[in-house]
């Protein structure tokens, strides 16, 4: 009988040290995948295609990590979205930060405005506008004045999709961030671009344990399911 519990004793132990190794290593294996993941997008480059409407996309690789690993390897984050956004970095679950630049040429209309002071002194105003629906700019020229007071405003819409994408069809699948501008005179520089993997601490744990009973003298072995109040 004690022969036969040892026997149960050391199956059990055994089947709980195999589930915990391959457990172990695929937690391993997928730190390993973010760390490569975030190499990767900060080393990869814009690349630019055209679309239907002649609009620049601009795409990029994106990292998948979790917040711990985020936090590391982007010491900035941390404190960039906590005071723009009041948002924590635990609770953030995606990340881009795009930068772009707008080039573009039209014409301005220039309307002179004539006028008279109280002491009968002509000047003259000129109004310059100019605008092409994202860029609207305005100054006032006196001709007394070297000094021209101007207003502009500039509004865009940037629109980002997180995709997979394959190199090849039989090839691993990647994060990509896919930019574009409203405005086709705009196109993104930069970017980064992040997607938080949740990460649950395990705390619910199946166990195995020794112990002795006392009522029919022998020794006995304990398999159940528990939750690790304190883990070291």
């Amino acid at each position: 009988m004690d022969r036969d519990l040892v026997y149960v004793g050391i199956i059990a132990v055994a089947s709980l040290l195999a589930f915990y190794l391959f457990h172990r290593n695929r937690d391993l294996a997928e730190q390993i995948d973010h760390k490569n993941n975030i190499i990767a997008e900060k080393e990869d480059t814009i690349r630019y295609k055209t679309n239907n409407e002649g609009k620049l996309v601009a795409e990029k690789l994106a990292a998948q990590a979790t917040a711990k690993e985020i936090a590391k390897a982007y010491p900035n984050i941390e404190e960039e979205i906590k005071r723009d956004f009041d948002v924590k970095l635990g609770d953030m679950k995606a990340y881009i930060k795009n930068q772009f630049a707008a080039n573009g040429k039209g014409n301005s209309t220039i309307n002179n405005h004539y006028y008279t002071d109280s002491a009968g002194n002509e000047f003259k105003r000129r109004d310059l506008l100019f605008q092409d629906g994202y860029l609207r700019f305005t100054a006032s020229i006196y001709d007394s004045a070297d000094i021209a007071s101007s207003f502009y405003t500039y509004s865009d819409t940037i629109t980002t999709v997180i995709h997979s994408k394959k190199k090849w069809f039989l090839g691993k699948e990647s994060l990509y961030a896919s930019s574009l501008l409203r405005n086709p005179n705009a196109k993104v520089t930069g970017t980064t671009n992040l997607l938080v993997d949740t990460y649950r601490d395990k705390r619910f744990v199946i166990y195995v344990g020794a112990g002795y009973d006392p009522f029919n003298n022998q020794p006995t072995i304990s398999l159940g399911v528990g939750y690790a109040l304190i883990k070291f």
